[in-house]
C-alpha cells in the first residue's frame, strides 16, 4: 500500500530549463557549460553543502562574472521559472483520493 508521494520541485513541478539557458546567454557561455556548472555548483548549494555566498563566489569565478552581476541575474532569471500545471493537477488529485504529499528540491 503507497503510503506518501514525494515530488521533487525542480525539473518535475518547476521547471527552469529556460532559466538556465537565459543565464548562459546572458554571461557568455555555452548550454553545455551551463549543464557543468549547474551539477558542480546549482545542485550542492540546492543540497546545502554550499553556502549562498560560497556558490555565488565559485559560479562568479566560472562565469568570470562579478558576484553582484551574477546574484541580480540569477534574481532577474528566477523570474523564467514557471509551474507545470499538468503535474500540479496530478497533485491535486491525489490530495482529494487521500495521499500524503511531500515535495523536496
Amino acid at each position: 500500500m503507497i503510503k506518501a508521494i514525494i515530488f521533487d520541485a525542480g525539473g518535475v513541478i518547476i521547471t527552469s530549463s529556460d532559466a538556465y539557458a537565459w543565464l548562459a546567454k546572458k554571461v557568455g557561455i555555452s548550454d553545455t557549460k551551463m549543464l557543468r556548472s549547474r551539477k558542480k555548483y546549482v545542485i550542492p548549494a540546492q543540497r546545502g553543502e554550499l553556502t549562498t555566498d560560497e556558490f555565488l563566489e565559485k559560479l562568479s569565478k566560472e562565469f568570470k562574472v562579478g558576484k553582484e552581476r551574477l546574484r541580480k541575474l540569477l534574481e532577474e532569471g528566477s523570474k523564467l521559472m514557471s509551474v507545470d500545471n499538468k503535474v500540479v493537477k496530478i497533485v491535486d488529485k491525489l490530495k482529494e483520493n487521500g495521499y500524503k504529499l511531500a515535495m523536496i528540491t
